[in-house]
């Protein structure tokens, strides 16, 4: 095993420790908005572009298929949407006129990429002194003071290629500001779930499957720190140059393609991370990722797929939308027999941040985020569900529940 493989997997062993489509519609204060975002010139679907109010704290994305579904109250009617994604140019209109227009679709026009072949940089625009400036700047380009959220969070489990459970929540947040040590169990955030809508419960083998949740694991990543934290275990290059909500930036990505980053060339703050850690059994180190269930039986962690994405509001960064992928397989106790596959998809939309008359969750209404949500008793609350930012993913969700409600 080389030298930069073996740093990179210390990084990698740290962290496993811790109706029609166009419509609107009004009721008592609140609009909804449904579109399909679309490439002007090949009329291709644009996949998670991001929707937002200029200088308002709300939004949502697009789909996989560029469709989505935005619920705003009557209030911002005058407001401008965004539309955005990258490598395109922002799209503007007033959300008045948005509701207004016939049209199924959104058109967004694309800007050039451009690739680190075509462009003649200097030594300063090389790809480590660009994530060094990235790290050196997140004190000025994020928020580190407490603030609330309002926030859809979705899991979906599969089960030997069979999905098995569904779990939704509108939650209340509570973000302390306090940098815990990156490794750390102990999350920065307190939790309230508002509203929660599930599935049955398809799960072959509960006595082996590990019935927490993912979500404390994917608020780790709302941290900058968390992953500047292991830059040095990585090699980087300038993988291209291209625009994201009006901005130039680049997108910076390992040699190994595992990890990237899109960061801003003015003010280099740091926009997505993305970081893929695959642990194949063919690999030394596989046995560290080992963990025994009971007597009987031991879990392997095969692949952890995590990003996240920031958005600008009043001059400083936050979350916007941290997902997962956390594949897991159970083996007999000599791991010569493989019993079950287990894959948990989740996903933490930060839909609304509040940075005034900030509140903690009180200690009574506050739930265990290391434990399993989806036992939480609850009711489906449609007309909560209906005027509630969410990410619909036709792609996931739609297979989710075709297998499940089948």
């Amino acid at each position: 095993m080389s030298f930069n493989r073996k740093l990179r997997m210390k990084k990698h062993l740290l962290l496993i420790l811790f109706i029609p489509i166009f419509s609107y519609t009004f009721s008592q204060e609140f609009y909804t908005l449904k579109r399909i975002v679309l490439d002007s010139k090949n009329k291709d679907r644009i996949s998670y572009a991001s929707i937002g109010v200029k200088e308002k704290s709300i939004g949502t994305y697009a789909d996989a298929n560029g469709y989505f579904e935005f619920h705003f109250p009557s209030e911002f009617l005058e407001d401008t949407l965004y539309i955005s994604a990258l490598g395109y140019s922002v799209y503007k209109v007033k959300l008045s006129d948005a509701i207004k227009d016939p049209s199924d679709f959104i058109l967004i026009n694309s800007h050039p990429i451009l690739l680190k072949e075509t462009l003649i940089l200097s030594k300063k625009d090389s790809a480590g002194i660009i994530l060094k400036k990235a790290v050196s700047n997140i004190k000025k380009n994020y928020s580190n003071t407490p603030y609330n959220v309002e926030a859809y969070y979705s899991e979906f489990i599969q089960e030997d290629q069979s999905f098995v459970r569904a779990i939704e929540a509108a939650l209340d947040m509570y973000y302390d500001g306090i940098k815990y040590p990156v490794f750390s169990f102990k999350s920065s955030f307190q939790t309230k779930i508002k509203e929660e809508r599930k599935s049955e419960d398809y799960i072959k083998n509960p006595d082996k499957f590990n019935n927490g949740n993912n979500m404390n694991l994917a608020l780790k990543f709302c941290s900058i720190y968390f992953f500047t934290s292991y830059l040095k275990y990585s090699h980087f290059r300038i993988d291209s140059i291209t625009y994201l909500n009006g901005e130039l930036v680049y997108k910076i990505i390992s040699l190994d393609g595992s990890e990237y980053f899109i960061i801003g060339q003015n003010n280099y703050a740091i926009y997505k991370i993305y970081d893929k850690i695959s642990f194949p059994a063919t690999d030394s180190n596989y046995k560290y990722v080992s963990f025994k269930v009971d007597k009987s039986h031991i879990l392997t962690i095969n692949k952890i797929i995590m990003s996240v994405d920031f958005f600008r509001y009043q001059n400083s960064l936050y979350p916007k939308l941290i997902e997962t992928i956390y594949e897991t397989t159970n083996f007999d106790k000599e791991m010569k027999t493989k019993e079950t596959s287990i894959t948990r998809f989740t996903r933490i939309l930060f839909n609304k941040i509040i940075i005034n008359e900030v509140k903690e969750i009180p200690k009574s209404e506050q739930i265990d985020i290391n434990k399993d949500m989806f036992n939480i008793d609850s009711k489906y609350n449609k007309e909560f569900w209906d005027k509630y930012n969410i990410i619909t993913d036709s792609s996931i969700s739609e297979k989710v529940y075709h297998e499940i409600f089948k």
